[in-house]
């Protein structure tokens, strides 16, 4: 699939323009609901109407089926959730208070210069960083952390240990003052929200992030809330309550235990996966090189078996007593240990 010509931010105007620019065909009903779930592993995109916004195109496809990397994410999560219990097991009261990025620092996803070092700074490290890279970087990482983060804080809700909610805080000018928006001021926020994408031609706040243009957006939220209601700026914070320290301990406790677990878990699928590409590989060489000397031999002896790129390969093992497994051999040897070694903690 050919996605040279689509770019993060493209609203495309219709399905068959899509197309044309993929250079791919029209399809209708079932085959176009395959085919568009196809793209979703080249590129990302929302549907609004009949028109296709891109929201990110993929260096590399995603796969088709693939679990392998759920075991990864499960051994993140489980690291984030010890810890955040360990933090949580310090304090004293039992609610916390944490911006996203705070809770990305204290839990050692990013460190002090995450989006506080200036740009320029960045551009001198290289000379070949553009600010085009900065920004693609740094939308990368806030969806993949924001990604990794919320697994692990809805894993924890899940097992109430803790309850997390969003909260909006607004800060005024004068006296730096801060609060805790309630309903009737979370729609106006709302609604500022709602004004500034119109004003930008935007569909969304991701939308607003795929054109590399969230911080203006936000920036301009705040200028609205200032000039309309005093307010400098709104902010968004989560509030984070949990249990008394016996449950948090028995939690943590139970999370090295798992991970271990899944870390030698994951070795024992790596091993074995590896196995079967080194037998195949090893088999794969045998057959190689029993093919070239039957090639050399037809030289020398003039046509054994026919024209040298007609030499029937499955004669030839038959000949040399050469086995070689399956084209897909590799592909279910890691299927089948994804079904049958991989555990989900």
């Amino acid at each position: 699939m050919n996605t040279k010509r689509l770019k993060a931010g493209d609203i495309i105007s219709n399905y068959k323009e899509l197309c044309d620019l993929l250079c791919e065909e029209v399809k209708e009903g079932n085959s176009k609901k395959s085919q568009l779930k196809e793209f979703e592993r080249y590129f990302q995109y929302e549907k609004h109407g009949h028109k296709f916004l891109i929201l990110d195109i993929y260096d590399t496809p995603l796969p088709k089926n693939d679990k392998r990397k759920d075991g990864n994410r499960k051994i993140y999560v489980t690291y984030i959730e010890s810890i955040l219990l360990t933090y949580l097991f310090k304090l004293e009261d039992s609610t916390g208070y944490f911006t996203k990025k705070q809770l990305w620092q204290m839990l050692g996803m990013i460190n002090q210069l995450y989006k506080n070092i200036p740009v320029d700074n960045l551009m001198k490290i290289n000379s070949q960083v553009t600010y085009w890279e900065i920004n693609k970087f740094y939308q990368r990482c806030d969806q993949k952390l924001t990604s990794i983060l919320f697994s692990a804080l809805n894993s924890l809700q899940n097992r109430s240990l803790i309850k997390y909610e969003e909260q909006y805080v607004i800060v005024f000018k004068k006296d730096s003052t801060t609060y805790i928006a309630d309903d009737e001021e979370k729609k106006i926020i709302l609604e500022a929200e709602k004004i500034t994408l119109d004003k930008m031609g935007l569909y969304s706040k991701i939308h607003a992030a795929s054109c590399f243009k969230l911080n203006e957006f936000y920036k301009n939220v705040n200028n609205f809330l200032y000039k309309e209601y005093g307010w400098d700026k709104v902010y968004k914070r989560y509030k984070i309550i949990f249990l008394d320290k016996k449950y948090l301990k028995r939690a943590l406790n139970e999370n090295e235990i798992l991970l271990k677990k899944l870390l030698l878990n994951e070795r024992v699928i790596d091993a074995v996966d590896k196995h079967a590409e080194n037998i195949n590989d090893s088999q794969n060489e045998k057959f190689e090189a029993v093919y070239k000397e039957a090639t050399d031999k037809w030289i020398k002896e003039d046509k054994i078996w026919g024209e040298p790129d007609a030499l029937d390969k499955e004669k030839i093992k038959k000949e040399y007593n050469i086995f070689t497994y399956s084209e897909s051999f590799v592909e279910i040897q890691k299927m089948l240990s994804q079904k049958l070694l991989k555990i989900n903690g």
